[in-house]
């Protein structure tokens, strides 16, 4: 038989492109624990060399050198030689944790922890998530493979890890798969000669299912093992793997052993000398034309401290809530100009001089998958603000309040939307009225549109009863139920006290407390907001902000934060020039002009300020769809057409094909979106709009919208094809509108 050829890298790169541009033909990738070493990993024959240097030093009374101590009689290893004692692993490894093979798994698990995929594998993840090349068959305990795929890719595989899954094997698997032929770490892996002998036999079918569809490249590994080495020299005849194999060896080696050439003359392929795996994978990289990294990895850290964020502050103000009184419609200001320069708002607003980074987790950028818009598109101008020079109402709710966060985030201080109240009258921060003849409790029947009729009196001696319970809201297994609207014609009957749910929050309260540090640091935004956020008044809470915003021009939910905090503590025109420094942070981000739509509606604006705004929020949102930004979206487009007495069926449909969903886009406005509900609508669309409300917030489930005939008559509406003459806004297409 003929020796078997020897490729160059280039020879296999090309064999590789011409192979990847063929539709039926496919690669799978046969790894041994040389492709390890650049992530850390030691290779056999140093842990070899180290188990070796223990036994010596337990057993050699005579204290001889190693290499005249270690020899065949003294291990009782037949066949031993110490040149060559890698090939003796498994032999090695039983000797040395003899009768105590725990304690060998315990060794395995400390050298493999905390270990990081190399680059190759980085590579490796990309060609398994985005190509049919999609198989790995190892040798090795470790997770680089599937490590790889959770950092570098949106996907993860089908570990094989033991020869009882092989039954799950299949010839064309639909997503990466690794077959771990000596099992995982975790389940008992195989090391010792006896174990390793052979492969069992669910594993032999399986493989040889895949072998027959796969071209294997064979990639630092040695072939010691009689396992693999037995089912590719012994079992599979000449013509089962139809491709042949390739076989990647260390070029400062030598070439491989017999062993390893009989089995490419066996089946055909070539030998290839590479110089590492991570060598090896950066020229197929090359190749296959994959971009750098780096930026993907830093998005995914940024999306995943934001989604860390949220989740903590949805917990923290659930926990740690406190009252506010919310102002009377009559009370409100008059507009301020909107127009005014940021410069001119006030010696509290501080804009950045120059343009920050856009931090780690900035919620403008939530809202999208996509990489953060702010940090690549900072220089251009916004293209939506068609609408600079219109003036903006001045809102004068001096103790209304809910700051919330920027985008996908909930209110800051609360998680869950709060109804408006005549003043004096406190209300939690999750919007329950606290008035012992209006206090409101979650009620599990569907919410009843209220009726009309002249609103309750205010009454500023009203004793306040204690804290609406949140039990349903944070109690595992509760499914949380949308509140009943009040009865204008009379008071509603006391809610309940859970006493018991109040005494166990106190722990809680310190809980969640002990992770906001006592002494926030200049360098810490997040921990300046926490602590901003408990501020019992409006003014201390607008003071904390300006002073965060002051240490950290330009951060984005500090930013959002204080807008919010001014607009509803009637101070419209400061409120406005925040939002313009987030337009010019982000203007594509659908959020800013989802929240100027909601303020200007609530301003009394409608068709033209507030309307145009929803629409560039909707072709913003277009342009990278995420569902819970597109209903959001719909639903107040929907809720401004009802307003102004405009047919609001595209709305309602896009709602009837996207919900259920949830969303926090509207928490940070809650309060002023229930009281445009409440307050401007007539009893039908309260009833609908209500119900939309408490679903889109996960109040309420869908189903009790079914109870409303025009809800069940409605046929659902993709937002593609909805407002057709609205077309998606790249963000690349922002220019200055100058």
């Amino acid at each position: 038989m003929p020796s078997p050829s020897i490729w160059t890298v280039t020879g296999l790169l090309d064999y590789f492109q011409e192979t990847d541009d063929t539709p039926d033909r496919r690669f799978a990738f046969i790894l041994g624990a040389g492709a390890s070493v650049q992530s850390g990993i030691p290779m056999a024959g140093h842990l070899v060399d180290s188990w070796l240097r223990e036994l010596h030093k337990r057993e050699d009374h005579e204290r001889r050198p190693l290499a005249q101590w270690a020899t065949a009689e003294a291990l009782g290893i037949p066949g031993f030689i110490y040149e060559r004692a890698v090939e003796s692993y498994s032999q090695v490894f039983a000797r040395r944790f003899a009768g105590r093979p725990d304690e060998g798994y315990a060794y395995l698990e400390r050298i493999l922890h905390g270990k990081d995929p190399s680059f190759g594998y980085s590579v490796l993840a990309q060609i398994l998530a985005a190509t049919r090349h999609r198989v790995v068959i190892t040798t090795n305990f470790d997770n680089l493979v599937a490590d790889a795929l959770a950092i570098y890719t949106n996907q993860l595989p089908f570990v094989c890890g033991h020869e009882s899954l092989a039954g799950f094997v299949r010839p064309n698997p639909r997503r990466p798969l690794v077959v771990k032929i000596h099992r995982d770490l975790l389940l008992a892996p195989k090391n010792t000669v006896d174990e390793i002998a052979a492969l069992p036999v669910p594993l032999v079918v399986s493989l040889r299912g895949l072998l027959a569809g796969f071209t294997p490249i064979v990639v630092g590994y040695g072939g010691n093992d009689g396992s693999l080495m037995g089912l590719l020299r012994d079992t599979l005849q000449p013509g089962d793997i139809p491709g042949g194999i390739y076989w990647c060896y260390w070029a400062g080696g030598g070439l491989p052993g017999p062993a390893i050439t009989e089995v490419v003359q066996r089946h055909g392929g070539a030998l290839i000398p590479i110089d590492g795996f991570d060598e090896l994978m950066v020229q197929l990289n090359h190749r296959l034309g994959y971009p750098r990294m780096d930026q993907r990895i830093e998005q995914r850290a940024r999306e995943r401290a934001q989604r860390y964020r949220q989740s903590f502050e949805l917990l923290h103000a659930r926990v740690l809530q406190t009252e506010v009184v919310l102002a009377d419609d009559d009370e409100l200001d008059a507009p301020a100009d909107d127009a005014a320069p940021i410069e001119a708002v006030g010696a509290n607003a501080a804009a950045p001089a120059a343009r920050p980074d856009v931090p780690l987790g900035s919620p403008h950028h939530a809202s999208s998958p996509q990489p953060a818009p702010g940090v690549e598109r900072s220089a251009r101008v916004r293209k939506f603000d068609a609408l600079e020079d219109e003036p903006v109402p001045d809102v004068n709710t001096s103790q209304m309040y809910n700051p919330g966060v920027r985008s996908n985030a909930p209110p800051t201080r609360s998680g869950a939307p709060r109804g408006p109240v005549p003043s004096t009258r406190p209300v939690t921060r999750s919007g329950a009225r606290q008035d012992e003849d209006q206090t409101r409790s979650l009620h599990p029947a569907p919410p009843e549109p209220p009726r009309s009729g002249p609103a309750p009196a205010s009454s500023s001696s009203a004793a306040p009863a204690p804290l609406r319970t949140m039990a349903s809201a944070i109690t595992p297994g509760a499914t949380p139920q949308a509140e009943q609207p009040r009865e204008a014609t009379s008071p509603a009957a006391p809610a309940p006290r859970d006493l018991a749910f109040e005494a166990a929050t106190i722990p809680l309260q310190q809980a969640v407390q002990a992770l906001v540090s006592d002494g926030p640091v200049d360098d810490d935004w997040w921990t300046l907001k926490l602590h901003a956020d408990q501020q019992a008044t409006s003014p201390a809470r607008i003071a904390a902000y300006e002073a965060a915003t002051k240490r950290h021009p330009g951060q984005p939910d500090l930013l959002h934060c204080l807008g919010c905090e001014l607009a509803m503590a009637g101070r419209g025109g400061e409120a406005r020039a925040r939002f313009r420094e987030l337009e010019r942070i982000a203007p594509d981000d659908p959020q800013v002009h989802l929240d100027l739509a909601i303020l200007y509606l609530y301003w009394g604006a409608g068709r033209t300020t507030a309307d145009p705004r929803a629409s560039i929020a909707w072709r913003a949102a277009l342009w990278t769809p995420v569902a819970s930004t597109l209903a959001s979206v719909a639903f107040i487009r929907g809720l401004i057409a009802r307003r102004d007495s405009r047919d609001d069926t595209v709305a309602l449909r896009v709602l009837r094909g996207l919900l259920p969903v949830t969303t926090t886009e509207l928490q940070a406005l809650a309060p002023v979106l229930t009281r445009i509900i409440e307050k401007r609508l007539d009893d039908p669309g309260r009833q609908l709009y209500h119900r939309l409300f408490a679903c889109l917030q996960g109040k309420s489930d869908v189903q009790t919208l079914q109870a409303i005939d025009r809800w069940t008559a409605l046929t659902p509406l993709a937002p593609d094809a909805a407002w057709a003459d609205e077309s998606p806004v790249p963000p690349d297409s922002l220019a200055d509108p100058a």
